[in-house]
């Protein structure tokens, strides 16, 4: 049996654009509802979510991805384009603690707003459709053809062995 061609070897920087995009929707729904009470905490919501992504996630998560290894100095993937490669990669399963910290940093980075969005029901119900959209897309056309096998939401279908 051929192996799946399919499979997204590389990602194209309009890729990265779509899923910023995407990805904006819900933020800047965040930004807009803290803004109105603070520019001091929309500032810090900003630093978090960088932290959150560019920190806990590319540490824990994004090292062990096969893009992370390939991209050489810069990463090249739909989320974090043109971000140093500043860890060694860490090819492999995702252990329990760097699924934890992957858990924790996405936690953090979509609770933080939710104090300010329970003022305003229509831009929660956005900003929690919009996160759900954004994970149900990914799932849906990208973790049925991702590369990265040890994946814990890789859906490429086992290839048997001959």
């Amino acid at each position: 049996m051929e192996p799946n061609s399919n499979l997204k070897t590389d990602f194209v920087f309009s890729d990265f654009l779509a899923w910023t995009l995407l990805a904006l929707i819900p933020v800047l729904t965040a930004v807009y509802v803290i803004s109105r009470s603070s520019i001091a905490w929309t500032v810090i919501y900003l630093v978090v979510m960088a932290a959150c992504f560019a920190g806990i996630v590319y540490r824990f998560f994004c090292t062990h991805c096969p893009h992370y290894k390939n991209s050489g100095r810069t990463t090249k993937c739909i989320f974090l384009w043109g971000v140093p490669a500043y860890f060694e990669p860490r090819p492999g399963p995702l252990g329990f603690f760097d699924k934890f910290m992957v858990f924790l940093g996405f936690l953090i980075a979509v609770a933080f707003p939710v104090y300010w969005l329970t003022a305003s029901l229509l831009l929660l119900l956005i900003y929690a459709i919009s996160w759900i959209v954004i994970a149900a897309f990914l799932y849906k056309y990208e973790c049925i053809r991702c590369i990265h096998r040890d994946c814990p939401m890789n859906r490429v279908p086992q290839q048997p062995e001959s």
